[in-house]
């Protein structure tokens, strides 16, 4: 949708924000969070890349209280004991669809995340969320590389529209 809104509104498109992977990594937080039976809000895990199936998990960022997952794992083993990862970023990948197949919809969680984005922002909580905003830099840079891609005909016209402020 952003990209949609980004493409067809005549809105500066550093100001659209896109809630990323935020409900994938809500998802993901809760799913680590039982598997080594800590409070979800001590974890520090995001998943990246797109939303749903395309979405990918860096373990090796994943903290808890500060501290590096895999360390914790190491030194602490009874404490926080190993899991299958991969079992966990498929759980995560398809809990929309869980979702979606028991209620009929999935718009609950996106506006929860997009509530938490909202409400860091306008609350200076200096928070960090898994959210998207397209800079300026890169829409130039799109831009380029549509005129590269496009044919002579639809540059010209496409060029016109553009505002570069």
């Amino acid at each position: 949708m952003a990209a949609y809104v980004q493409e067809y509104l005549d809105y500066p498109k550093h100001k659209i924000i896109s809630s990323g992977t935020s409900l994938d990594s809500a998802r993901l937080q809760r799913l680590v969070a039982e598997q080594i039976h800590v409070h979800r809000r001590s974890l520090s895990c995001y998943a990246m890349g797109e939303h749903g199936g395309a979405a990918m998990v860096p373990w090796s960022h994943v903290t808890v209280a500060g501290k590096p997952l895999k360390e914790l794992q190491q030194e602490l083993p009874h404490r926080f004991p190993t899991f299958d990862e991969n079992a966990v970023v498929e759980q995560m990948k398809y809990g929309g669809y869980l979702v979606l197949i028991g209620k009929g919809s999935t718009e609950f969680g996106i506006a929860a995340s997009v509530t938490e984005i909202i409400r860091a922002y306008f609350h200076d909580e200096q928070k960090s969320t898994p959210s998207i905003v397209q800079t300026r830099r890169r829409i130039r840079r799109a831009q380029r590389l549509r005129l590269r891609t496009e044919p002579s005909s639809a540059k010209t016209a496409s060029m016109k529209s553009w505002n570069y402020t």
